[in-house]
């Protein structure tokens, strides 16, 4: 015999057999014989449970211990998926037009209306007095990664200026949170650039960089 034990705020009649929340589930055949006070729901498998999973939905206060299935709806703010990508290849160019650096991640949001959190992290380093270099977020596919800057175009969301020295290393972070408007898979990819001649190196000396991606309930 198994068990399914839950708090039902709605009121309940008893109708030969037949017990109809104020929400309008029903719950039918044994399941509905065996509602013993104070709500605990024990079925040896002869009766209808599909509509116990309604009656939890609706009843105000439920409390429900088992696996939530695909189809479940999250309150406005919860996470509901993680993804990481890393890479320590070092990745230099000279470039004026922003270019992959070997940085990206990916995911498919469950819903259009999701929001995705971006946390992303790299080393940038230029190797002569006055390079001037930028750094951003670029939204797309994997058949083109480039499709939209989330940063300021053409600056991105960070620059970086060497004034007066002949090596500089810098810890670069990017934290954004993206409207994808999409549920289809969205690639981030992370992008750098050099400006006036200044040269861009990421993942110097093989330092790992990170991106991480948090879709979350719009």
């Amino acid at each position: 015999m198994s068990s399914r034990a839950f708090n039902i705020a709605d009121h309940m009649k008893n109708l030969q057999g037949t017990r109809t929340l104020a929400s309008g589930a029903k719950i039918v055949g044994a399941d509905a014989d065996s509602i013993q006070a104070p709500g605990l729901i024990t079925s040896a498998g002869g009766g209808d449970n599909t509509s116990i999973n309604s009656a939890i939905g609706s009843a105000t206060g439920a409390t429900f211990n088992g696996t939530v299935g695909s189809s479940a709806t999250f309150p406005a703010g919860h996470v509901i998926q993680v993804v990481q990508s890393t890479s320590n290849t070092l990745d230099s160019t000279t470039s004026e037009t922003f270019q992959d650096s070997g940085l990206s991640a990916s995911l498919i949001p469950a819903s259009t209306s999701n929001k995705v959190l971006i946390m992303s992290m790299t080393t940038q380093w230029t190797s002569a007095s006055d390079d001037y270099t930028g750094l951003t977020i670029f939204r797309g596919t994997d058949a083109t990664w480039n499709t939209t800057n989330l940063g300021n175009d053409p600056y991105g969301f960070v620059n970086f200026l060497a004034i007066g020295a002949t090596l500089v290393i810098s810890n670069q972070n990017i934290n954004y949170l993206d409207s994808p408007n999409t549920d289809v898979s969205v690639k981030y990819t992370m992008a750098h650039r050099g400006w006036s001649g200044g040269t861009s190196i990421v993942q110097h000396n093989s330092v790992t960089a990170t991106m991480i991606l948090m879709e979350i309930q719009g």
